[in-house]
Formats: C-alpha cells, sequence, structure tokens
C-alpha cells in the first residue's frame, strides 16, 4: 500500500510539471537568437488582430524603458538591459497588459 501511495503521489507530480510547462509561449530575451526564436513561438499562437496589438505593446514598452533611461541618463547598455528585463519570460497577454 505505501508504494501505492508513493507511486500515485510521483504520478501527479509529474502531470502537475507536464500542465505547468505547457503554457503559452513567453519571450526570451537570454541572447539575440533566442529573441527572434521566441517571439516567432508567440506570434504564431495569436490572430492578425492580437499579433499587432503585441507589437504596438512591445514597442510602446521599449520605447517606455528607452524614454524612462535616457532622462535618468542611462548608459545604452543599461537601457538594453532594462528593456530585456521588463518583457522577459513574459506571454503576449502579459505584454499587451503592461501596455496598457
Amino acid at each position: 500500500m505505501n508504494n501505492l501511495y508513493k507511486v500515485l503521489l510521483a504520478s501527479i507530480f509529474a502531470l502537475a510539471l507536464a500542465a505547468c510547462s505547457g503554457g503559452e509561449p513567453t519571450l526570451d530575451m537570454t541572447n539575440e537568437s533566442a529573441f527572434d526564436s521566441s517571439i516567432q513561438n508567440v506570434m504564431a499562437e495569436l490572430d492578425e488582430a492580437e499579433q499587432e496589438r503585441f507589437s504596438e505593446a512591445l514597442s510602446a514598452i521599449m520605447m517606455d524603458e528607452m524614454m524612462k533611461g535616457m532622462s535618468e541618463g542611462k548608459s545604452e547598455e543599461e537601457i538594453e538591459t532594462a528593456m530585456k528585463d521588463r518583457v522577459q519570460g513574459k506571454t503576449a497577454n502579459e505584454i499587451i497588459a503592461e501596455a496598457q
């Protein structure tokens, strides 16, 4: 009986992990090729109207970080890092919501 509980617990854990990994695609800002690939993955999940909203939202966030960084006298590298940090790991819906 004890082994049955262990197997059941392991199965539940495996299902939980599988459910977590199957979510919406997110942006990967670790490097340029990862970013390009993640943008394609995110866009592939969206219809045409959502693609436009996502693109506009991403541009607005990037512009906001650039303007904020320039007004604070940050270097280009610091601004780029802030842009990446702000969208890293976010889904299209999270990007759109943040830009509103």
